[in-house]
Protein backbone atom coordinates (compact mmCIF):
# COMPACT_ATOMS: atom_id res chain seq x y z
CA UNK A 1 0.00 0.00 0.00
CA UNK A 2 1.79 3.30 -0.47
CA UNK A 3 1.42 6.26 1.00
CA UNK A 4 -1.13 8.03 -0.30
CA UNK A 5 -3.68 4.91 -1.07
CA UNK A 6 -5.79 5.03 2.24
CA UNK A 7 -6.62 2.08 4.30
CA UNK A 8 -10.34 0.61 3.17
CA UNK A 9 -11.38 0.21 6.93
CA UNK A 10 -10.02 3.95 7.51
CA UNK A 11 -12.05 4.95 4.48
CA UNK A 12 -15.20 2.65 5.23
CA UNK A 13 -15.42 4.50 8.42
CA UNK A 14 -15.30 7.83 7.30
CA UNK A 15 -18.54 6.97 4.31
CA UNK A 16 -20.18 5.39 7.11
CA UNK A 17 -20.28 1.96 5.93
CA UNK A 18 -18.01 0.65 9.28
CA UNK A 19 -16.82 1.39 12.28
CA UNK A 20 -13.26 1.38 12.75
CA UNK A 21 -11.36 1.21 16.09
CA UNK A 22 -7.73 1.30 15.83
CA UNK A 23 -5.59 -1.30 17.86
CA UNK A 24 -4.67 -4.80 18.16
CA UNK A 25 -7.04 -7.50 16.29
CA UNK A 26 -8.56 -10.02 18.20
CA UNK A 27 -5.94 -12.29 17.74
CA UNK A 28 -3.28 -9.80 18.75
CA UNK A 29 -4.85 -8.94 21.96
CA UNK A 30 -5.00 -12.95 23.27
CA UNK A 31 -2.54 -13.22 26.18
CA UNK A 32 -0.10 -15.76 25.40
CA UNK A 33 -0.33 -18.84 28.00
CA UNK A 34 2.68 -20.35 29.22
CA UNK A 35 3.84 -23.51 30.01
CA UNK A 36 4.98 -23.03 34.05
CA UNK A 37 5.98 -26.34 35.95
CA UNK A 38 5.99 -26.47 39.78
CA UNK A 39 7.14 -29.45 42.25
CA UNK A 40 5.52 -29.03 45.57
CA UNK A 41 4.97 -31.70 48.48
CA UNK A 42 1.60 -32.72 48.71
CA UNK A 43 1.30 -30.89 51.61
CA UNK A 44 2.54 -27.58 50.34
CA UNK A 45 -0.26 -28.26 47.68
CA UNK A 46 -2.75 -29.11 50.77
CA UNK A 47 -1.70 -25.97 52.53
CA UNK A 48 -1.46 -23.73 48.89
CA UNK A 49 -5.71 -25.05 48.24
CA UNK A 50 -6.82 -24.29 51.83
CA UNK A 51 -4.96 -20.85 52.00
CA UNK A 52 -6.82 -19.97 48.71
CA UNK A 53 -9.92 -20.94 49.21
CA UNK A 54 -11.64 -18.58 50.57
CA UNK A 55 -9.95 -15.29 49.59
CA UNK A 56 -12.56 -14.51 46.85
CA UNK A 57 -14.96 -15.12 49.65
CA UNK A 58 -12.99 -11.68 51.66
CA UNK A 59 -12.35 -9.69 48.85
CA UNK A 60 -16.54 -10.08 48.14
CA UNK A 61 -17.28 -9.11 51.57
CA UNK A 62 -14.63 -6.16 51.57
CA UNK A 63 -16.01 -4.86 48.49
CA UNK A 64 -19.88 -5.16 49.73
CA UNK A 65 -18.88 -3.40 53.03
CA UNK A 66 -16.59 -0.75 51.01
CA UNK A 67 -19.87 -0.34 48.76
CA UNK A 68 -22.69 -0.16 51.77
CA UNK A 69 -20.13 3.00 53.34
CA UNK A 70 -19.79 4.76 50.41
CA UNK A 71 -23.80 4.68 49.79
CA UNK A 72 -24.40 5.58 53.71
CA UNK A 73 -21.68 8.58 52.76
CA UNK A 74 -23.47 9.48 49.66
CA UNK A 75 -26.80 9.01 50.69
CA UNK A 76 -26.25 11.16 54.03
CA UNK A 77 -27.41 8.32 55.99
CA UNK A 78 -24.32 7.81 57.84
CA UNK A 79 -21.01 9.85 58.76
CA UNK A 80 -17.86 8.61 58.59
CA UNK A 81 -17.64 8.73 62.21
CA UNK A 82 -21.55 6.51 62.39
CA UNK A 83 -20.49 3.96 65.24
CA UNK A 84 -22.00 1.40 62.67
CA UNK A 85 -19.59 2.09 60.36
CA UNK A 86 -16.15 2.15 62.45
CA UNK A 87 -17.18 -0.98 63.83
CA UNK A 88 -18.36 -2.48 60.81
CA UNK A 89 -14.35 -1.48 59.38
CA UNK A 90 -12.75 -2.80 62.58
CA UNK A 91 -14.37 -6.33 62.19
CA UNK A 92 -13.09 -6.46 58.26
CA UNK A 93 -9.58 -5.18 59.65
CA UNK A 94 -9.92 -8.26 62.00
CA UNK A 95 -10.67 -10.91 59.27
CA UNK A 96 -8.53 -9.84 57.05
CA UNK A 97 -5.43 -9.52 59.65
CA UNK A 98 -6.51 -13.04 60.37
CA UNK A 99 -6.29 -14.25 57.38
CA UNK A 100 -2.88 -12.52 56.57
CA UNK A 101 -1.29 -13.66 59.54
CA UNK A 102 -2.15 -17.14 59.29
CA UNK A 103 -2.01 -17.63 55.69
CA UNK A 104 -0.12 -15.33 54.85
CA UNK A 105 3.31 -17.26 54.55
CA UNK A 106 1.86 -20.02 52.29
CA UNK A 107 0.72 -17.87 49.62
CA UNK A 108 4.34 -15.81 50.29
CA UNK A 109 5.53 -19.11 49.45
CA UNK A 110 3.45 -20.00 46.38
CA UNK A 111 3.94 -16.60 44.98
CA UNK A 112 7.65 -16.89 45.30
CA UNK A 113 7.69 -20.29 43.76
CA UNK A 114 5.95 -19.09 40.92
CA UNK A 115 8.11 -16.37 40.00
CA UNK A 116 10.96 -18.89 40.38
CA UNK A 117 9.51 -21.58 38.57
CA UNK A 118 10.38 -23.34 35.22
CA UNK A 119 9.27 -21.64 32.34
CA UNK A 120 9.92 -23.83 29.39
CA UNK A 121 11.93 -21.96 26.24
CA UNK A 122 9.16 -20.94 23.36
CA UNK A 123 6.63 -23.42 24.89
CA UNK A 124 3.09 -22.06 24.88
CA UNK A 125 0.33 -23.76 26.96
CA UNK A 126 -1.27 -24.40 23.32
CA UNK A 127 2.16 -26.61 22.88
CA UNK A 128 1.53 -28.24 25.69
CA UNK A 129 -2.01 -29.30 25.17
CA UNK A 130 -1.08 -30.29 21.27
CA UNK A 131 1.58 -32.75 22.86
CA UNK A 132 -0.36 -34.25 26.03
CA UNK A 133 -3.10 -35.66 23.48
Amino acid sequence: MSAIEEDYRVRNAREGKAVYVSGKTGEQAKPRMLHVQLTMTDDQATRFCDSLDDVPYLYMSAASLFDMIQEGAVSGFTGADHPGIVAACEFASIALRHKAETDGESVNELGSMLKSATIAPNKTFADQEETSE
